[in-house]
């Protein structure tokens, strides 16, 4: 099992989400107390600051690379540069450090391996990745949610504890 993991700061209790508030996760943070924890925003990575947003990806994600697809504020302001640019960061910064497996953020354009919300700020969530996330995967490196992770974990201990 790899020591190494990028986790979403907002998870870890840092106030970088959208909205200026964190979603500190306490069982995960216990969970990877013998891991090396990478935090990361790929938001702020793509030079988003403070209070902004929300963001919401118009089309699919994939179609995001191809330029086919962006993401938006509620104004219809386009911000995929920036979502690009904290994707391509967080790829650098895993690939730097040897990371094989990320723990993101659900519902995240950026981070969400689950859902997102449709593009239409009506509150609807689809199954779909967020920019970072898809990036990721490309590139081999297992991503989690919060909670998927600390199921895994569960059971990788009982299975440890089997053998041993």
């Amino acid at each position: 099992m790899a020591k190494r993991v990028i986790v979403s700061k907002c998870l870890l209790g840092y106030r970088c989400r959208y909205d200026g508030r964190s979603c500190l996760d306490r069982e995960l943070k216990k969970c990877l107390k013998e891991w090396e924890v990478v935090g990361v925003c790929p938001e702020e990575l793509g030079g988003l600051r403070g209070r902004r947003g929300p963001f919401q990806i118009k089309g699919k994600t994939r179609e995001v690379f191809l330029g086919k697809a962006k993401v938006v504020d509620r104004k219809g302001r386009d911000f995929t540069r920036e979502f690009l640019e904290g994707a391509f960061s967080t790829l650098k910064i895993a690939k730097s450090k040897g990371v094989k497996i990320a723990i993101l953020k659900s519902k995240s354009p950026s981070c969400s391996p689950d859902y997102i919300y449709d593009g239409s700020f009506k509150n609807r969530l689809v199954k779909g990745e967020g920019i970072t996330c898809f990036l990721l995967k490309q590139h081999r490196i297992k991503v989690f949610t919060s909670d998927e992770f600390k199921r895994y974990i569960l059971s990788y201990k009982k299975s440890q504890s089997r053998r041993g």
